[in-house]
């Protein structure tokens, strides 16, 4: 007569199996959680910044991924995008939340930035004040006022 033996159980490799896809469904888990709450503290930040620059007059707020505003500026607003360049004259208060941003013409008023960095091209002419909250500040041409705020690098 023959033994016959019977496994009881999960075979090593099955057991293997599940403790990866366990692993996995954890590390998943865990990069949704800290993605939600990156995204959450991102708008946060995003929506004080917009706060703040409401208190300071600017009512409205232009949005799009890549601006290029070649008409004169002559309403207070908040130009808010990747990237932001602002080619023709602005008469009134400047306000830009952009990662990069560019001032060519003539702003008669103050500016405020918040973002990566901001460009003044050589032919820019600030009249007023620079209010910055900035990685970069890259100073090719004039700033009349003064410049305060929060910026690492200064060009």
């Amino acid at each position: 007569m023959s033994e016959t033996t019977e496994k009881k159980g999960m075979s090593t490799g099955a057991k293997w199996g599940v403790g990866c896809g366990i692993g996995c469904l954890t590390i998943v888990i865990i990069l949704a959680i800290a993605g939600f709450i990156g995204y959450k503290f991102a708008k946060g930040k995003l929506d004080e910044m917009q706060v703040e620059l409401k208190q300071h007059g600017f009512e409205t707020v232009i949005q799009g991924q890549n601006m290029e505003l070649r008409d004169d500026i002559t309403e207070p607003a908040i130009y808010m995008g990747q990237i932001v360049k602002i080619m023709g004259d602005c008469h009134t208060d400047l306000a830009i939340m952009a990662q990069l941003a560019e001032i060519h013409g003539t702003v008669s008023g103050d500016v405020y930035f918040r973002g990566q960095v901001l460009t003044i091209q050589p032919n820019a002419i600030i009249t007023g004040n620079l209010d910055l909250k900035a990685q970069a500040v890259q100073k090719y041409g004039t700033v009349q006022g003064e410049i305060t705020g929060i910026y690492q690098i200064m060009e």
